[in-house]
């Protein structure tokens, strides 16, 4: 008798233990979805103490702690989640799970990881958009140019006005050396966007990226963005033979490059302000620590172009330049 009294005993306080779980979780998730994270996350904590194997609240408790930043400890919480979630019971919120475990791996710099559990993600959730353009934009940075093209054109095809797909595709025909794609694509950046100078230069990337020596003839850039007649790009004073000659006339051959015989191009983008000054610079394509350096002084000390405009009015736009270093005779 006494044994069947503590057995029950014992089933009513788990019950009660399970029930106030259950409260504090249904807390957790109305603060979670107020975006107050700080008050979910004390709920979450409070559910784990009642029941450690709660893994719905270790999920969300990682989602909260990649939007804090957290990504460590996003990645120990989210990746126990994704091992424990029944993917027959809860396949959209194991989908959530895995996105975010994949956006939390990208943070940490472990992209093949991050396509892992974003290709989990689609797998249990086919219809995140979000999901898949993050996995083509992954796959593009890695090379991966045939996969990332299934994957924006899903993209497109259920967003066509997605600013950021458009980019995406236009650098992964880039990849795919599909020149007139890859403009068109821009192209359509541009069209979605069109106060942001910086899908121009996207333009004149790919451009640059289908012409050997680097170089990009201004004129037929102008004819290549056709819709967008109200653009006119930086122009230097006598052209790219005119600037080159500066260029040339400008370096200084470090001792250690000439030492180790190092020939080549650096490719510099500058920012051209509304001056038609160079106000900012970057290297894009490097040869050697010192003549990246040279190749970014030889550019800031290049005469004002004629500024980019819009409509008329100057617009700061970036350019790239190519600087070449020829070892002397």
């Amino acid at each position: 008798m006494k044994t069947n009294r503590l057995l029950t005993a014992l089933c009513v306080m788990a019950l009660a233990i399970a029930a106030s779980a259950q409260s504090r979780f249904d807390q957790g998730v109305t603060e979670f979805t107020a975006r107050n994270y700080d008050a979910a996350l004390t709920h979450f904590q409070g559910v784990l103490q009642a029941d450690p194997t709660y893994d719905l609240a270790q999920a969300y408790m990682g989602i909260i702690k990649y939007r804090q930043s957290d990504y460590k400890t996003a990645r120990e919480l989210l990746s126990k989640a994704s091992e424990t979630i029944s993917g027959e019971q809860n396949r959209s919120f194991l989908g959530n799970v895995y996105y975010h475990l994949g956006l939390t791996h990208e943070e940490l710099g472990d992209t093949a990881s991050g396509i892992a559990a974003l290709s989990s993600a689609i797998h249990y959730d086919p219809s995140n958009v979000d999901c898949r353009l993050e996995r083509a934009i992954a796959l593009q940075n890695t090379k991966n140019f045939d996969e990332a093209l299934e994957d924006l054109n899903e993209v497109l095809q259920a967003r066509p006005d997605d600013l950021t797909a458009w980019v995406a595709l236009g650098y992964t025909q880039v990849g795919l050396h599909n020149r007139d794609a890859a403009i068109d694509a821009f192209k359509k950046a541009a069209s979605l966007d069109a106060a942001n100078a910086e899908h121009y230069n996207d333009v004149v990337t790919a451009l640059s990226a289908f012409n050997p020596d680097m170089s990009v003839d201004t004129e037929s850039t102008e004819r290549d963005i056709t819709e967008a007649d109200n653009v006119v790009l930086p122009k230097f004073p006598g052209g790219t033979k005119a600037m080159n000659k500066i260029i040339a006339e400008n370096i200084v051959y470090h001792e250690k490059a000439l030492d180790e015989k190092v020939e080549g191009t650096v490719v510099v983008d500058c920012l051209i302000d509304k001056t038609g000054k160079v106000s900012k610079t970057k290297v894009v394509t490097m040869l050697m620590s010192v003549l990246d350096d040279e190749a970014q002084r030889v550019c800031m000390l290049l005469p004002a172009f004629e500024p980019a405009t819009r409509d008329g009015a100057p617009v700061e736009c970036w350019v790239q330049i190519p600087v070449k270093f020829t070892l002397p005779k």
